[in-house]
């Protein structure tokens, strides 16, 4: 029979090496000192998180690409096709704000796209997909682009 690891307790082992009042009295102590070592927790829970960081953005990566209908080998494969370029304005991967590129889809039928950077996603999600919203947007820019041009 596996004993308590304090000095001088015949008690039986109950968990992580403590009798069952040794292991409550270990737990309170440590609760007590949690609450008053606030920082010190935070720096230990940060360790945690960098020592498996890599793990933790992947995991969330590929939640992501599944809730927009792929899956990792399609991303990389879609990557690998576009040569790691946005398919819209055509910049690399790490020119843009976050350094990567996102699996663009239609919002109505869930049908996947291609990839984009942040910039293009983004705009195009302001504008709704919305094909008439961006032949307006297009207008809207010659129209000013050309009064640039003749006060220049």
């Amino acid at each position: 029979m596996r004993l308590c690891s304090i000095e001088d307790c015949t008690e039986k082992h109950f968990a992580k090496g403590f009798c069952r009042k040794h292991y409550y009295n270990a737990a309170h102590y440590m609760g007590e000192w949690k609450q008053n070592n606030p920082e010190k927790i935070a720096a230990i829970k940060h360790r945690e998180y960098l020592k498996h960081a890599k793990d933790y953005r992947l995991r969330a990566y590929r939640h992501e690409l599944k809730r927009r209908g792929w899956t990792l080998e399609e991303y990389n494969q879609a990557h690998k096709e576009q040569k790691g370029l946005c398919a819209l304005c055509g910049l690399p991967a790490e020119q843009n704000k976050t350094g990567k590129l996102y699996a663009d889809h239609d919002h109505t039928t869930m049908k996947r796209r291609a990839l984009l950077c942040h910039s293009c996603n983004t705009g195009l999600g302001y504008f709704k997909d919305n094909i008439v919203l961006l032949e307006k947007a297009i207008v809207y820019l010659r129209k000013y682009q050309k009064a640039k041009e003749v006060g220049a």
